[in-house]
């Protein structure tokens, strides 16, 4: 399909629940897509700070909710796709592709849900 296998690198918290389904999410398109792609996730990248330009590969997938992963990447020479919260204004996004949650769909959710929930519960007292 491709040319040639992109290494990509994926910075993400595997102790946060919303990055792991990110990282899921990434899973699910390679398979779907058939895509060439060799995928690095470092357990502990922190660790490896001082020579992350090694081993970044043909470009980085990262949560840019994180400031750390953020500034660690303002200067590195590949393709980088941020993923995080969006913002109100245009200009607070980050200078690299970025695809942002929805909030409005977030907080439509957590109301439906959470409405649901306690129509449920006060059904039964």
């Amino acid at each position: 399909m491709f040319d040639k296998r992109h290494r990509i690198t994926l910075l993400f918290n595997a102790n946060k629940a919303y990055d792991r389904q990110v990282v899921e999410g990434v899973g699910e398109y390679l398979q779907a897509s058939q895509s060439e792609w060799d995928i690095f996730i470092e357990e502990d990248f922190r660790a490896r700070i001082d020579n992350i330009k090694e081993w970044l590969g043909d470009g980085v997938i990262a949560d840019y909710d994180d400031d750390d992963i953020a500034q660690l990447l303002a200067d590195v020479d590949v393709p980088i796709v941020g993923v995080g919260g969006s913002y109100h204004l245009a200009e607070n996004y980050p200078a690299v592709h970025y695809i942002a949650t929805d909030n409005h769909a977030l907080v439509e959710s957590a109301f439906t849900d959470n409405h649901a929930l306690v129509e449920s519960a006060l059904s039964c007292t």
